[in-house]
């Protein structure tokens, strides 16, 4: 056999045999950028008929805050449209979050930029409060 042939062979075997955790790693990969965060997950579950079981989900807080984590469920079950996995809008068609615990940290700042008028800015750990 020439070596063509021996490397896509062995390209082959590598994908029927780590097809697993080709996709968990594409999966875990595609939520944390949706989320802007790294995401940590003990044990991924997923068939290819559009349903994923996710168990010990941690997003990561910035280390500046007080809380390490920003989100922790024990569970979640996830069904969706398997012709939209690979499209920007996946439908879900049922999520459930089993012991969803949230931490949001807000933190008041005071901006001293102008003397006579002294102003309160708020932020939060999701980048969601920035108001004055």
């Amino acid at each position: 056999m020439s070596r063509i042939t021996v490397i896509i062979l062995i390209f082959f075997c590598t994908l029927i045999v780590f097809n697993k955790k080709i996709v968990s790693y594409y999966y875990i990969n595609k939520f944390s950028n949706w989320v802007e965060r790294p995401v940590k997950i003990d044990k991924l579950n997923f068939n290819y008929s559009g349903h994923v079981k996710i168990e010990g989900i941690k997003i990561l807080n910035n280390s500046e805050n007080y809380y390490k984590n920003i989100f922790r469920a024990e569970k979640i079950d996830i069904h969706f449209d398997m012709d939209s996995i690979f499209s920007d809008l996946i439908l879900i068609k049922s999520l459930y979050i089993y012991n969803p615990e949230f931490f949001l940290v807000v933190k008041i700042k005071k901006d001293n930029q102008n003397i006579n008028y002294k102003k309160e800015v708020y932020e939060d750990n999701i980048g969601l409060a920035k108001k004055n």
